[in-house]
């Protein structure tokens, strides 16, 4: 059914929350709380990031690209099923020695936390092989050798994993990644190559478990990327180039493996190589590999971080984001020759130190965080902060969804659209409350405007493909400004004006403004929806095993309901505590295994939801507020200005409320059951 426009309109301009707040009567699979889930959004590299190059993307032809790893051997399935892999009692042999030096190097917490996830294993010796046990806590291994900066922990952990399932090619390959990975977190490791033996070796044995009549599978993929990557960083490029072209064999539009061959030419100083291998038209690319790979010199330093794909690991969005902090912000004292370098430096302090109105301060998650474990947050005190956090949760989606609106509003406008919300959306969102029953009345104008806009763009689309084609970007630049004004800055010549410093200034702030808009925004938009992911994968895979539970529990009740009519049919009492305590201990054995997987999930949901948010969501977006803003203030003009200050906080608010749901859906994704 469709909205009219009025009623869409005001859609648009306000997120309207409800939460239920009443006691309720838990399932095994209900949450603690029911929470709206509307702050997932997708996300698509801003243009403007692309603006300093010289040339648009383009496709290599794949059959140059063919020729171009022709000669190159790629590594066989019998190398890892036959010779290359370790045998399975020398990789017990090597598991056993990192989990012995790892847990015996934990501290208190570190300990505790481990004997929650495993408990009565103190030793090696204690292990003994459960699959079961083992796939139950590959999730929490694996996350926690990507999130965490306990080495000791999640090496001890991945290591029991293994032993648990020294069959398990995803096993293997956690525990690879997590002894490597154990020593770039250690500060006091700097000799890394024992190391990387070790998770080699182990990454090949992850790749032998994972072939099937001799042959590589699908399991092979990650192990065999992980491998290859590993190679690259021991300066081993032909097997790591073997390794990788074995993958893409695997899987033609394997990104990864276009990722790594390109890193072999890279290490070989062949960037052109390597540009033409990621620009293979037959690869299942990220959304945003046609980001533009070249830019201006001037911008020349910042090429990759601007074209940085949304998945790329954290730590190259977090180096991105460095990089692009760490440069001087321009100004005209870096074009006058003659001045004074004392003056050139006032200058320089004077816009690096703007006095900008104002902060950011993301909202803090103290309120529901500091319940450590399931059974306290499942009392009322614990429900009750729950009920806190997603009300004051609504007044944040309120105040926020009037910044995106805003930015709504903007683009219509820009567009000749003029939407008229029929309520000052600043008074929404100092106080919603006025607002709860309103029917404003939504006024549009404009419309032929709108319509006229759009067609005059669709003509010049077909204008700028053809002058791109013959390398010309004027008319792409044109078009381009039709949505953002901003884009006219890029089109003066400074030579035009008495003033070519400042046009120079301007141009430059506006490319990093989006540059820095998209390294942001990626990072945070990539921890957002992998936190979303994972949180959706913990709670589906519990919600399933309590379903079983509870199937379980059901048929031994359902037994035993048919025990006991038949009982008083022969005349018997069943009124008596024999027959209450058999009911009564049916309920508590389930009780306990409820509780088990309850906690478990709960753990692994809350750990990596409140990590992403305490150590990347929030300092990041506080960090972007200022540091973007800058740019904005570097802008003449009055109207791109204020549009972009209304971007970027739309930006932000759309992050923040993100990451604040995934840290609610964590707390609240599971209860204590009670007997």
């Amino acid at each position: 059914m469709m909205m009219n426009p009025k009623t869409a309109a005001f859609a648009a301009a306000l997120i309207l929350f409800t939460a239920s707040l009443n006691a309720q009567q838990l399932s095994p699979s209900a949450p603690l709380v029911d929470f709206p889930q509307t702050a997932a959004y997708d996300y698509t590299q801003e243009a403007g990031a692309r603006t300093a190059s010289d040339s648009p993307f383009g496709f290599s032809d794949p059959a140059e690209v063919d020729a171009l790893l022709a000669g190159a051997e790629a590594a066989k399935a019998a190398d890892f099923a036959n010779t290359g892999a370790p045998s399975p009692d020398d990789s017990l042999a090597l598991t056993r020695r990192y989990f012995s030096n790892a847990f015996t190097t934990m501290g208190p917490l570190e300990r505790a936390e481990f004997s929650s996830l495993l408990p009565g294993i103190d030793r090696f010796a204690a292990i003994t092989p459960n699959a079961a046990r083992a796939a139950s806590l590959s999730m929490a291994a694996a996350t926690a050798v990507m999130y965490t900066a306990t080495p000791n922990l999640f090496l001890s952990l991945a290591a029991a994993v293994f032993a648990l399932a020294p069959s398990d090619a995803n096993a293997a390959d956690t525990f690879a990644s997590a002894i490597v990975t154990s020593g770039e977190r250690s500060p006091e490791i700097s000799d890394m190559g024992a190391l990387r033996n070790d998770a080699a070796a182990m990454y090949r044995y992850a790749i032998a478990r994972s072939l099937s009549a001799g042959q590589f599978t699908g399991a092979s993929a990650i192990p065999l990327a992980n491998l290859g990557n590993l190679y690259v960083d021991m300066g081993r490029i032909e097997e790591a180039r073997s390794t990788f072209l074995a993958l893409r064999h695997l899987d033609p539009g394997s990104w990864d493996a276009a990722e790594g061959l390109a890193a072999c030419f890279i290490a070989e100083n062949q960037l052109e190589n390597a540009k033409k291998v990621l620009e293979d038209p037959r690869l299942a690319a990220p959304a945003v590999v046609g980001a533009a790979r070249t830019s201006s010199k001037q911008l020349s330093d910042t090429d990759e971080a601007a074209q940085l794909p949304i998945d790329a690991p954290d730590s190259a969005h977090e180096n991105a984001i460095a990089q692009l902090k760490s440069q001087d912000i321009l100004t005209s004292a870096d074009f006058v020759g003659g001045l004074d370098q004392s003056e050139r430096n006032k200058i320089k302090y004077f816009v690096e130190n703007l006095p900008i109105q104002g902060s950011y301060a993301a909202p803090p998650i103290t309120m529901i965080s500091q319940f450590s474990t399931l059974r306290t947050i499942s009392a009322p005190p614990g429900v009750s902060a729950l009920r806190d956090f997603a009300e004051a949760f609504g007044a944040y989606s309120i105040r926020a969804g009037v910044s995106m609106a805003t930015q709504q509003l903007n683009m219509a406008s820009i567009l000749g659209l003029q939407i008229d919300p029929g309520v000052d959306l600043a008074d929404v969102a100092a106080h919603p409350e006025k607002y709860e029953n309103a029917e404003p009345n939504v006024t549009i104008s404009g419309m032929d405007e709108f319509m006229a806009n759009v067609q005059n763009m669709a003509q010049m689309a077909q204008t700028a493909q053809t002058d791109l084609a013959a390398g010309r970007t004027g008319s792409t630049l044109a078009l381009a400004a039709k949505s953002d004004p901003g884009f006219t800055i890029l089109r003066i010549d400074p030579n035009a004006y008495a003033d070519p410093f400042n046009i120079v200034i301007q141009k430059h702030n506006f490319v990093v403004f989006y540059r820095k808009m998209n390294a942001y925004n990626g990072y945070l938009y990539s921890v957002n929806k992998r936190t979303d992911a994972t949180l959706r994968d913990i709670i589906d895979q519990t919600r399933s095993k309590l379903e079983a539970i509870a199937a379980r529990e059901q048929a031994e009740i359902d037994q035993y309901n048919r025990e006991k009519e038949q009982a008083e049919k022969a005349g018997e009492n069943t009124d008596t505590a024999k027959w209450k305590l058999r009911l009564h201990a049916i309920h508590t054995a389930y009780f306990h295994e409820y509780n088990a997987l309850d906690e478990i999930a709960w753990s692994q949901a809350t750990l990596i939801a409140s990590t992403a948010y305490l150590q990347k969501i929030k300092p990041t977006a506080e960090s972007m507020y200022y540091d973007v803003l800058r740019h904005v203030a570097l802008i003449s003009d009055p109207s791109v200005r204020e549009s972009k200050d209304i971007a970027l906080k739309a930006a932000i608010d759309r992050a923040v409320m993100w990451g604040l749901q995934n840290v609610f859906v964590a707390y609240s994704s599971s209860h204590y059951a009670r007997s």
